[in-house]
């Protein structure tokens, strides 16, 4: 079978002739190729892998290193939202996202990062963040809040991210937790 990507469905069309017959699959690495590209290598083992079909001793825990490896030979840089190796693949920040999450990483990540040669990632801390993600990150750092301190330290997390128009890092929020504790010490 080879599949081209010009309705973004190589992927898919290719685990599906799998499935149903095709003995072989074209692919190529970051699903580079004609016009809107193939099926990408990446994407189609570990489909075939997390659907428990196909155990075909690829060493998975190297994708990531090849992928990059491909794209700098290539000159084609990987795109930050691609499956299984964009940069964001394995990105976080919704609230709800990131309290489901700090149960059970299988909520809304497939596979882990780490299955693929990718560091595990923390949340993106922003407008979008929740107070789960925020007491999470804190107690790393060896603070442990309350829900109430929570909630006032996100309504100043969302208006800080609003005014630098993006994410923030983690010592914008430990400035943020000095402040609003500072704050209250004050008494104002």
């Amino acid at each position: 079978f080879h599949g081209h990507n010009d309705l973004g469905m190589a992927t898919a069309n290719t685990i599906t002739a799998l499935e149903t017959g095709a003995h072989s699959a074209s692919v190529t690495v970051n699903g580079l190729g004609e016009r809107a590209g193939n099926a990408a290598l990446e994407e189609v083992i570990m489909a075939l892998k997390i659907s428990g079909n196909n155990e075909n001793g690829i060493h998975t825990a190297r994708i990531m290193e090849l992928c990059e490896r491909v794209a700098v030979a290539s000159k084609h840089p990987i795109p930050d939202n691609k499956p299984v190796t964009g940069k964001s693949a394995f990105l976080h920040e919704s609230g709800i996202h990131c309290r489901a999450l700090l149960n059970n990483r299988h909520t809304y990540e497939p596979f882990s990062a780490d299955l693929v040669g990718r560091s595990v990632q923390e949340f993106v801390i922003g407008k979008h963040s929740g107070t789960a993600s925020i007491k999470h990150i804190l107690e790393k750092k060896g603070y442990i809040i309350d829900q109430s301190l929570a909630l006032l330290l996100l309504q100043q997390l969302r208006e800080f991210s609003n005014q630098k128009k993006g994410s923030c890092s983690v010592d914008d929020l430990m400035m943020l937790y000095k402040k609003v504790k500072m704050h209250e010490q004050s008494g104002t």
